[in-house]
């Protein structure tokens, strides 16, 4: 049975890089936990961004979904948010971010978060001083990405949710 410590499976955003970073990694990424938000608490537009991913989640068994790929599931399907009841997508965004719920912030490359907020997209092509004509990202690096972000979820979250309920500021009841 899912509980809060063992979700059904988790959305990540893709947070804005930051600017004029040097950095290898940066806080970047966020991971919620759609089936634990109160719909009744959030705009209509965030509940159809979170339903929507449920939706895809019980469909695909997928443990780790980004955003990203609710967008190109939408495009695939000839679809976009608007006809879903998001008309506008980045004042959701900037809603389902700030939404109060569990959220476990995540470092990644800058590669890495180029992969996250491009999951959607059928060919995303990257540029490097290495290969400045571009290349294919190949579908696997997704994968393996996913693969990577859920690994680090199942270990991390229930830490995580443990430390927030000793603290007082989650209450699991």
């Amino acid at each position: 049975m899912a509980n809060i410590n063992n979700p059904p499976f988790w959305l990540v955003l893709g947070l804005p890089w930051p600017d004029g970073s040097r950095n290898d990694t940066e806080e970047c990424a966020q991971a919620i936990a759609p089936t634990f938000i109160p719909r009744e608490a959030q705009s209509r537009p965030v509940q159809a961004i979170l339903d929507f991913a449920i939706g895809l989640h019980r469909k695909h068994g997928m443990r780790v979904i980004f955003l990203s790929e609710l967008t190109g599931f939408l495009r695939r399907a000839q679809a976009n948010w608007a006809e879903i009841g998001v008309p506008d997508f980045d004042t959701a965004l900037s809603e389902l971010i700030e939404v109060p719920t569990p959220t476990l912030f995540m470092s990644l490359t800058q590669y890495a978060h180029m992969l996250l907020c491009t999951a959607g997209n059928a060919q995303t092509i990257t540029h490097s001083p290495e290969n400045p004509a571009g290349r294919t990202v190949d579908p696997s690096e997704y994968a393996e990405l996913k693969k990577n972000l859920q690994g680090a979820l199942d270990r991390d979250w229930p830490a995580y949710i443990d430390s927030l309920t000793r603290s007082g500021r989650l209450r699991v009841d």
